[in-house]
């Protein structure tokens, strides 16, 4: 992950450009995948 390390407060949201949202994007659905599948659970298929 590396926007999404880098991410600690909302002004960090504000200073990624445009083209890197997708990829931030990408970043948090991977990490709540891993997460799930590490610790169990269910989560809705909209992500």
């Amino acid at each position: 992950m590396q926007l999404l390390d880098n991410i600690n407060y909302p002004s960090d949201l504000k200073k990624l450009s445009k083209a890197q949202l997708p990829q931030l994007c990408q970043e948090i659905r991977d990490f709540f995948i891993r997460k799930v599948l590490e610790n169990g659970g269910h989560f809705s298929a909209n992500l």
